[in-house]
């Protein structure tokens, strides 16, 4: 079955045809709610991006193990509507509803471009692009990750008494520019058991861990310019093979060592 649509193409309303799409990220929103449902960032072979959700009883019955991250599917029957969320992942108004009518058939594509688009550290630190305000990716090697740390909290009168988590990340690029990554909660749990089951130990600088992040959001946080994970949507992968990236990874790797002895190394700890 070949695609007849285009990302760019879609219309309001109930669409018929079929349309070609790779999932960049999986999450679930609400997780703990009983309004929680999956959410996607999807693409087209032409980089058009757009939001899709799925209500949870939807996903548990036909799709919980049949959509994965990095995946390339057909869908068809499926619902667009205006994106009601106030925090958008993308610049499209629109987004992808899913019925119990949607289908999605996996194939590969295999070209399978990569997708992503990298902003470079000196765009984000020197305010390049404050008119955006939709998530971003970029690479770099990973010099410096703190201990967990606490971020103050004062809870209502009906709450219960909660310290958000977070851990401070710094990278440098291919040209020797330093950025803050901080990563926060359910985020920031997630790269430290996915750091320790990767085997790295941070208090060695032999782990040469090139990093590619996907969907951070730019911030300022204690102080500094840096990115800072989303709702769910953030996303970061150690060392990947992504084919577009060699020739910047081989450049970061070669940046990397005249770096590290500018780190202070006290904070330093993964547990």
């Amino acid at each position: 079955m070949d695609p007849s649509l285009s990302i760019a193409s879609l219309q309001i309303g109930i669409t018929k045809g079929t349309i070609s799409v790779k999932v960049l990220s999986l999450w679930i929103s609400n997780p703990k709610s009983l309004e929680k449902q999956c959410r996607m960032i999807l693409a087209d072979a032409e980089g058009s991006r757009m939001e899709a959700t799925i209500p949870h009883p939807y996903y548990l019955r036909s799709f919980v193990n049949e959509i994965f991250e990095g995946n390339w599917y057909l869908l068809t029957n499926f619902m667009v509507i205006e994106n009601p969320e106030p925090f958008r992942n993308t610049t499209n108004p629109m987004i992808i509803k899913f019925s119990y009518k949607t289908k999605m058939n996996q194939f590969d594509d295999v070209t399978d471009p990569c997708l992503l688009e990298f902003m470079k550290f000196p765009e984000i630190l020197n305010h390049e692009n404050d008119s955006s305000d939709v998530p971003i990716d970029l690479f770099g090697m990973i010099l410096k990750v703190s201990k967990v740390k606490g971020l103050p909290y004062v809870p209502k009168e009906d709450e219960v008494a909660y310290m958000p988590k977070y851990r401070d990340i710094v990278l440098v690029d291919n040209e020797g520019n330093l950025l803050k990554a901080t990563t926060m909660g359910d985020s920031c749990s997630s790269f430290s058991e996915m750091w320790l089951n990767s085997g790295f130990d941070i208090k060695r600088r032999s782990d040469e861990v090139f990093c590619v992040m996907k969907f951070w959001s730019i911030s300022g946080f204690e102080g500094d310019r840096c990115i800072i994970t989303g709702e769910g949507c953030s996303k970061i992968l150690l060392n990947p093979k992504i084919a577009e990236l060699e020739e910047d990874e081989e450049m970061c790797r070669v940046t990397y060592p005249y770096y590290t002895e500018l780190v202070d190394e006290s904070e330093d700890e993964i547990e």
